[in-house]
């Protein structure tokens, strides 16, 4: 049950999962191409939300240590999304290990093209049921009061555990507004360039 927290917390809480870098990434085409600026700059604020993460992640990890209590109320949060999910026909914890499958197979050495695409798409149609499943369960008034309930303490204890907390997550909100704006800029000029 506990491996389906950094998917299922990521597409319901606003801090990042405690155990983010388990959540499979999509697979991702190859190009011969050189990035645009936009690309690039994207790149960049992608890699800064990731170093953010990765910190934010580390407090998080010392603050459940050292209050058990709160990994026990994760645990509870844990199954009461992936019951929830299950309740509206979603089976999470199959998915992600499909998902994971995916990914790993997409890796080898010996996958053609034509079987990195096809894996890709697999990918992709799993990763928009996960993410419409997770929406439905975002709305369930249960999983949303103890979703509140979590992030509060556990941003309560992170506070406690390291004073840098409230910076980290203030630049992180920032830049992740920052990378959606340049994000839709870049598909918008995308989209013109494409129909001229």
């Amino acid at each position: 049950m506990r491996k389906i927290l950094p998917a299922l917390m990521l597409a319901l809480s606003t801090l990042p999962a405690v155990a983010l870098a388990e959540a499979p990434a999509a697979p991702k085409a190859q190009t011969a191409e050189q990035p645009s600026a936009a690309q690039q700059d994207l790149l960049q604020l992608r890699q800064a939300i990731m170093v953010l993460e990765r910190d934010i992640a580390m407090i998080q990890q010392k603050t459940l240590k050292a209050h058990p209590e709160l990994a026990k109320q994760r645990d509870a949060l844990t199954k009461l999304i992936g019951d929830t999910a299950r309740a509206n026909g979603f089976d999470p914890d199959a998915t992600i290990k499909r998902m994971q499958e995916l990914r790993q197979r997409y890796q080898a050495k010996d996958v053609t093209a034509a079987e990195k695409k096809t894996l890709a798409a697999e990918y992709t149609k799993k990763q928009s049921a996960m993410r419409q499943a997770m929406q439905t369960v975002a709305q369930d008034q249960k999983v949303e009061a103890a979703r509140k309930k979590f992030i509060d303490a556990m941003t309560v204890a992170m506070r406690k555990t390291d004073a840098k907390t409230d910076g980290l997550l203030k630049d992180l909100k920032a830049k992740q507004l920052e990378f959606r704006s340049k994000l839709v800029a870049a598909m918008q000029q995308g989209q013109a360039g494409s129909s001229k």
